[in-house]
């Protein structure tokens, strides 16, 4: 299979007839790639405003190629109706890869030498079913040398073993694949080396991303790394090319990236969009639809609200796992339908909500019992140690932003946060240890340049001021997704002399709008067997179901941690509740119990898995109560992070001292 890269210049049209009732047209044109995996748009020009029958673009992409697989080229010219929310169909072309690398070779150029300015346009004809509606003016050049100056790739060499194993897709559309590093190969990872320290990502499904990571991986190497040294460390590491065997003797070419999952019995991770708008029409590709359905998305979910959403969650608490989509309806048996609402719930979770379901770490990894707490640690150390260092991370990435030589326009890109939920360290495993094992980490760059201080002065004033847009929506979401961990962290870790008052809330879940008050119980924080007490409502009554009261049995004990900054832990049980009320059309309740402790400006959340179509859950879940050595942890970790600087120019002035939550 030959790889080649091809710039295609779409000049202009000319049409035979008006596709408009009346007035003029707005034409513009779509460029899309036919392949064995379906259809691509790869361009997309901008719309002549009255362009009519003769409509300029001079619209110019360029865009990877594999010769000899029998794809074509659809060239589509539409007419824009209602502001772009409509268009006519004018006509289209359909010509074949491989005959539009002929018309790169015209009048004795070779495809070697080949550029834009070379080559002489041509015109194909278009048609609208069996009429012929106009032609379109084109050109077409390989893309040599010195045209694709960083865009070249970089080959691994013979790093890994030939074999590769397909592990399907993960939210996009690019598959990956397991890779065996060779053991005397990449040296350089040093005491990091393991045999699956990478993964491989399709390159044909992600020939977007590639000139960004070369670009980076080229600035890596240089000596000052073009300014963007801060920046470059926390993107998603990249090392080169892959060439391995597939089907049919033909070959397939694999991004080489950091396996996120490397090392990690069962990797918890979220994958938070960044920006309070994630799709931007024309750029890079996007289409004004794609754009606009985009747009939709962001007002309607939390980047509109924090400048941030959550796009995915794997390897999700059982917590979540239970939150089954539109459950209060009988649930969804499509499994595609199922997994659409459930992203579009945790689109809609504020970052509180995020952070919640992130450290539940109740029921996983697993408790290890009074006896062997000795032997490792606690799932509340873990908790603890992890999100002290997404905190530290994320403050690091804020002052890295800050640092850039030049702005950014990072669109729909998103920021990675993990650690290993699937077991306990052992006491002997330093924190040091635990600590490096936290993931946070920046990736998918379909949408996205390396923009430098260089190439930033050849930039039109209007599309510098594009730039610093786009920029500080970015660097504004990255302070408010900082500035949430802290916080997170400051709720759950800040308690110094015990929690005030403890409250069980009984409530009804729904995916997709707000869950429904069922009643709230007291309990009491100290050491006891199993205890009932009643559920009250807003007014302070009991709450009864046919003169039966709903009752809650809990109990609590206290565990004290040999830990320089964790004192104990209240562990407060759920064991179970009776005749609890309706609260749907069915005349059932998905019943779940979330736990809210207080001390002074304090307040940590937490939540019980969701019991569909249940009047008597039973729970036997237990949740943790932290008790600090001290309080002044968060501020002592953020200074040495941001240097002299006061914490109130990186993070809202309730980080300036101490974290103080309203």
């Amino acid at each position: 299979m030959v790889f080649m890269e091809v710039a295609i210049r779409v000049i202009e049209a000319e049409l035979f007839r008006s596709f408009d009732s009346f007035g003029r047209m707005d034409p513009f044109a779509v460029v899309i790639l036919q392949t064995e995996d379906g259809s691509k748009e790869i361009a997309h020009t901008k719309t002549h405003r009255h362009g009519h029958k003769t409509p300029k673009w001079d619209h110019t992409c360029v865009h990877e190629f594999h010769q000899g697989q029998n794809h074509t080229l659809e060239f589509q010219v539409k007419d824009t109706d209602w502001g772009g929310m409509l268009s006519n169909f004018c006509g289209s072309c359909v010509i074949s890869v491989d005959d539009f690398f002929e018309k790169a070779k015209l009048d004795g150029v070779s495809s070697s030498a080949a550029t834009l300015s070379t080559v002489p346009p041509f015109k194909l004809p278009l048609q609208k079913k069996t009429e012929s509606t106009g032609t379109i003016t084109l050109q077409a050049a390989m893309v040599v040398a010195a045209d694709r100056g960083r865009r070249k790739r970089t080959s691994v060499g013979d790093w890994f073993e030939d074999s590769v194993e397909p592990l399907g897709v993960s939210g996009g559309t690019a598959a990956f694949f397991r890779l065996h590093l060779k053991p005397n190969e990449a040296q350089h990872l040093g005491k990091k080396w393991s045999e699956t320290y990478f993964i491989g990502k399709d390159l044909a499904h992600a020939q977007d991303e590639l000139g960004f990571y070369e670009e980076g991986l080229l600035l890596a190497r240089t000596p000052d790394q073009g300014g963007f040294g801060p920046l470059l460390a926390s993107l998603c590491e990249y090392s080169g090319v892959l060439t391995v065997p597939s089907e049919g003797g033909q070959s397939r070419e694999l991004l080489v990236l950091r396996n996120l999952r490397d090392g990690a019995k069962k990797l918890r991770l979220l994958d938070f969009k960044i920006g309070q708008q994630t799709g931007v029409a024309g750029w890079q590709g996007k289409s004004k639809m794609a754009a606009l359905r985009q747009n939709m998305v962001d007002g309607m979910t939390n980047s509109s609200k924090e400048g941030f959403r959550l796009e995915g969650l794997d390897g999700a608490p059982p917590v979540v796992e239970s939150m089954t989509p539109l459950l209060d309806i009988g649930g969804i048996s499509s499994k595609s339908a199922r997994k659409k609402v459930g992203r579009l719930m945790v689109q809609g979770w504020a970052s509180a909500e995020v952070f919640m379901h992130f450290m539940d770490v109740h029921q996983e990894p697993a408790d290890p019992g009074d006896e062997e707490i000795e032997v490792c640690r606690s799932p509340t150390e873990l908790a603890e140690i992890v999100l002290c260092e997404v905190v530290c991370r994320l403050s690091q990435l804020c002052r890295a932003c800050r640092r850039a030589p030049a702005p950014q326009k990072w669109i729909g890109s998103s920021v990675g946060v993990g650690f290993d939920a699937g077991t306990l360290p052992l006491r002997n495993v330093s924190v040091d240890d635990i600590r490096e094992s936290v993931r946070v980490t920046l990736f998918d760059w379909g949408r996205s340049e390396l923009n430098s201080l260089s190439n930033h002065g050849t930039l039109s004033a209007k599309d510098q001021q594009d730039r610093e847009k786009f920029w500080q929506y970015y660097c504004g979401g990255i302070d408010r997704l900082a500035w949430e961990a802290a916080r997170a962290y400051a709720q759950r870790f800040g308690c110094t002399q015990g929690w005030d008052e403890v409250d069980a809330i009984l409530m009804d879940f729904d995916a997709l709008s707000s869950n429904d008050f069922l009643g709230t119980a007291r309990l009491c924080l100290q050491p006891c067997m199993e205890l009932d007490v009643p559920f009250l409502d807003h007014k302070q009554r009991e709450v009864k179901v046919k003169g039966r009261r709903c009752m809650l049995t809990y109990s609590v004990a206290y565990r004290p941690l040999e830990n320089e900054r964790l004192k104990g832990e209240w562990r407060v049980t759920l064991h179970r509740a009776v005749n609890v009320p309706a609260a749907d059309l069915r005349g059932h309740s998905d019943p779940f119990l979330v736990l809210v402790a207080t001390s002074g400006p304090l307040r940590l959340r937490q939540q019980t898995s969701v019991f569909g179509s249940e009047h008597s859950p039973v729970w036997e879940e237990t949740l943790s109560l932290p008790v600090v050595a001290h309080s002044d942890v968060l501020p002592t970790l953020l200074g040495p992070v941001v240097g002299a600087q006061p914490l109130d120019n990186i993070f809202p002035s309730e980080l300036a001292s101490k974290v103080q939550i309203d």
